[in-house]
């Protein structure tokens, strides 16, 4: 076989450098998974409700754990408005996907009902 001929019959241009060599050193993009660290944070739908506090949200068990909320989360809206409430964790919750807030707060910072939203563990500051 020509020096030139890979294993696969092509021939090689010389002035390319080999790219399967490039790629080998790259791990799948499975293996980056794999490490165990946890989702930091999350989009959810932020819901109105007239039983939780006023710097207060409501999350259920499962989320909180999944992202590692304890007692504080921060909620950030489009990038623009950034909140830090109080945790409730509420094992009564099926929804993963929805975090659950004082109306009245919301509305006067613009927030309507069902927004999207991301939600991380907060930090020990206020909103």
């Amino acid at each position: 076989m020509d020096s030139d001929e890979n294993e696969k019959g092509n021939f090689k241009d010389p002035g390319k450098p080999d790219l399967s060599k490039a790629l080998s050193i790259i791990p799948p993009a499975t293996s980056l998974k794999e490490g165990g660290e946890k989702q930091r944070e999350k989009r959810v739908k932020i819901s109105y409700d007239r039983g939780v506090g006023e710097n207060a949200a409501k999350v259920s068990k499962k989320l909180a754990e999944e992202l590692g909320i304890s007692n504080r989360i921060e909620i950030v809206i489009a990038g623009k408005k950034k909140f830090v409430m109080k945790a409730i964790i509420d094992e009564s919750i099926d929804e993963m996907n929805k975090v659950y807030v004082n109306p009245d707060i919301m509305k006067d910072e613009g927030v309507s009902d069902n927004s999207i939203a991301t939600i991380r563990p907060g930090t020990s500051s206020g909103a």
